[in-house]
């Protein structure tokens, strides 16, 4: 992606020497600039065509590029036919620039992306840039020092974690919170797993769509925090194995079937809580107790 910006972004920079170099006026340029304009404004506006239109318009722009002895046309056709643009426009363009066509074509091509790469850059940028913060609080796993946890702050951090599982789908994140829940006092922070153990679980049932609701609220001396989704349920006669340590209803080779197993070790053995499911068809929930001060339970 930023190769590409740089190469668009090299052309762009180089195209008005290479115009003055061909004797265009000032006139010519300024219409060659409206051109660009409008072909910029065309392919924002533009709406996506079919796979079958795509090809057939850059097979269209390919044949016309090679008439006007366009260099490399090959890799012009794609964001000029994003854009709309057609014969009438490239004879219309080729009138205006002349002995500069080949250039004038590049430097348009290379315009048209150019912001949606920079745009795409700052997005990457911006997501790596939350994904950072977020692992900070998480990597610190097993240290096996005390420490105060916001549960509602682990479980946010892991959904950021494992936002590249959630992008592409339609899934929901419902929370409901108590606000009034206080911080746990944990032995390291081995409980970021047991969420990313469960979310994941939940995300990879659910698939393309569904809902998965966080729910925390006091119970007690504990904590509890429920993760439930609208997933196919949990048949029973497999109930009592899936916190067993390699058990998958997935695939083979598609998983381990040690997340389950993971996450309970964690919650029972390490943090003194608990972890049980009840599920349905159509509803599973995972529940979590944990108490308010684990390292001392």
């Amino acid at each position: 992606m930023a190769t590409d910006l740089a190469e668009a972004l090299d052309v762009l920079a180089s195209t008005i020497g290479l115009f003055a170099d061909s004797g265009i006026e000032r006139e010519q340029t300024q219409e060659l600039m409206l051109m660009q304009r409008q072909a910029m404004e065309r392919a924002a506006a533009q709406s996506s065509l079919s796979a079958l239109d795509t090809a057939d318009a850059e097979d269209d722009l390919l044949a016309s590029l090679e008439r006007l002895d366009v260099a490399e046309p090959w890799r012009l056709t794609e964001p000029l036919a994003g854009a709309g643009v057609d014969a009438a426009w490239l004879a219309r363009l080729a009138q205006i620039a002349g002995p500069a066509t080949s250039d004038a074509i590049a430097w348009i091509a290379a315009s048209l992306p150019a912001r949606g790469l920079a745009a795409e850059i700052g997005e990457s940028t911006d997501r790596m840039g939350r994904l950072v913060k977020a692992i900070k609080p998480y990597a610190f796993m097993d240290r096996g020092e005390v420490v105060e946890t916001d549960i509602h702050e682990g479980l946010q951090t892991t959904l950021v974690v494992l936002g590249h599982k959630i992008k592409h789908t339609s899934i929901e994140i419902q929370r409901d919170y108590d606000p009034s829940l206080p911080k746990l006092t944990l032995r390291g922070s081995e409980l970021n797993q047991v969420w990313t153990n469960l979310l994941a679980n939940a995300i990879e049932a659910l698939g393309d769509s569904g809902t998965i609701e966080l729910t925390t609220a006091r119970d007690g001396l504990c904590a509890r925090v429920d993760i439930a989704g609208n997933r196919p349920g949990i048949p029973a006669e497999i109930g009592d194995r899936v916190f067993d340590p390699f058990f998958t209803t997935k695939d083979v080779g598609e998983g381990t079937g040690l997340g389950l197993d993971t996450a309970r070790r964690i919650v029972t053995e390490r943090l003194n809580g608990s972890i049980e499911f009840e599920s349905a068809p159509g509803r599973t929930v995972f529940h979590v107790w944990l108490p308010h001060d684990s390292a001392n339970a």
